[in-house]
């Protein structure tokens, strides 16, 4: 099998320097010799687009190891229920190093790529430098073997900003955030729209100790459906709350006994209120029959004055934040007591005691006024 795909491998890249000494020769630019190469990287299957991009985009020195191909499955998996997927596993081995890559393919691209060092170091064709300079030079190589356009427009993002250095930055509906810890740096790509992220559209470079660990690419797999934002926070509270009055939940008691159904419970408050663009993880569940479409949404929580049967503390409720209509109630469990950080006090309690107090005044300074009137 891996003769075979060296075989075609070889003879892509030759195509590919073919295809590329006639494009100079005729004096066309760089920016066309990438698309000209697209054509044939297409044809080839999952495992061999996975060998040409370890050794042309990561720049692992391919001629060092052995390669076994673990596992390449293929339909009838797919992904979320809707594209087709194709899942490849390499081990590489030499006297220095063993590497095993594991990718994932989703309609025939490339979704995620993750490096796995189990012994010694990498063996590459350049030097390692810093994670910055890699990521611009995986930016740089990479949309030679994608047609995607928004490559172009993330590379860019990486400029001007400073290595070794967490940074958030936003161009148009991209928002790239930078993440350094001691010896990994990450940089992810979101969709962004007007503040409200959609997390599992994005973009992923993961760098460890000098060398790629993962990549991932679902940018292309996920559709913004809707940008409505109907539904303001305050409209997202009160409908949770109205959402919440009639909800119950059971608790499994163990053995022959019959659960219990909890109906009656204390809403003290909110926690926390977030939206994001989102949808149901499975075809049957998602808005619209299809998991791959996102749509605008509130998820409100709520808290209890103290723990319920099955411990229970509050509740989770999501809102679409383009129609307002409530999608999900889900319960919030504790199996270690009462949360700690969340609020004595509902948030609305300063302000009734402050009209208690006022009242109060209120009222003292009347009976004294009565008096001195009386005298």
């Amino acid at each position: 099998m891996i003769g075979g795909i060296t075989a075609n491998k070889r003879r892509f890249l030759f195509s590919t320097v073919f295809i590329c000494f006639l494009i100079v020769a005729i004096g066309v630019n760089d920016s066309s010799v990438c698309y000209a190469a697209n054509p044939e990287y297409s044809e080839l299957t999952a495992p061999e687009k996975v060998l040409t991009i370890l050794e042309e985009v990561v720049g692992l020195d391919m001629a060092k190891y052995s390669i076994e191909l673990d596992l390449y499955a293929q339909a009838p998996f797919l992904y979320f229920d809707i594209l087709p997927q194709e899942d490849v596993k390499y081990t590489l081995e030499s006297s220095e190093s063993k590497l095993e890559v594991i990718c994932a393919f989703a309609d025939q691209k490339l979704r995620s790529l993750n490096i796995y060092i189990n012994d010694g170091s990498p063996i590459t064709t350049q030097p390692a430098t810093i994670p910055l300079e890699m990521a611009k030079d995986f930016l740089d190589k990479y949309p030679t073997y994608s047609e995607a356009s928004y490559y172009s427009t993330m590379r860019s993002m990486l400029d001007n900003i400073e290595a070794n250095k967490n940074t958030t930055k936003t161009v148009e509906n991209i928002k790239l955030e930078v993440t350094v810890t001691a010896n990994r740096t990450d940089f992810r790509w979101k969709y962004c729209f007007n503040g409200v992220e959609a997390t599992s559209k994005c973009v992923v470079l993961n760098f460890k100790d000098g060398f790629l660990k993962y990549f991932i690419d679902t940018w292309k797999l996920y559709t913004i459906c809707s940008t409505d934002l109907n539904i303001s926070e305050e409209e997202a509270i009160e409908l949770a709350m109205n959402a919440a009055e009639n909800y119950s939940w059971n608790v499994s008691m163990g053995g022959d006994n019959p659960p219990v159904t909890v109906t009656e419970f204390n809403i003290m408050g909110v926690i926390e209120t977030d939206l994001s663009f989102g949808n149901y993880p499975t075809k049957n569940e998602s808005r619209g029959g299809n998991p791959l479409t996102l749509y605008p949404g509130w998820h409100v929580k709520l808290y209890f004055d103290k723990l319920y049967p099955g411990n229970v503390y509050g509740l989770n409720i999501g809102i679409w934040a383009d129609t307002g209509e409530v999608n999900d109630i889900s319960t919030l469990m504790s199996m270690l007591g009462y949360p700690d950080g969340i609020p004595e006090f509902p948030s609305w309690t300063p302000l009734l005691t402050m009209t208690i107090l006022s009242a109060l005044v209120l009222v003292i300074y009347k009976r004294k006024l009565n008096r001195e009137t009386k005298k």
